[in-house]
């Protein structure tokens, strides 16, 4: 995952020299859950962990999704 604010870190002129790997934030720090967690329950941990969004991944729906984006070109937009 890759914020918006992570690449305006990025100074102008390393942009062509820098991957997004270099400036994604790590699987391990991205916060996830699954449609069949209770609201409560996510609630509770977004709140315990000062969460403002969090991701929900769907198994059947994720590949679905990644499939689909897999034929996709890539962005090529150079201006952030």
């Amino acid at each position: 995952m890759i914020t918006l604010e992570a690449l305006k870190a990025v100074p102008e002129d390393e942009w062509t020299g820098t991957s997004v790997q270099a400036v994604m934030l790590p699987r391990d720090r991205v916060y996830w859950t699954t449609p069949d967690e209770t609201a409560l329950a996510l609630m509770e941990r977004m709140r315990h962990d000062n969460l403002h969004e969090v991701a929900v991944i769907d198994s059947d729906a994720w590949w679905d999704w990644l499939r689909s984006i897999r034929w996709r070109r890539p962005c090529r937009s150079a201006r952030i």
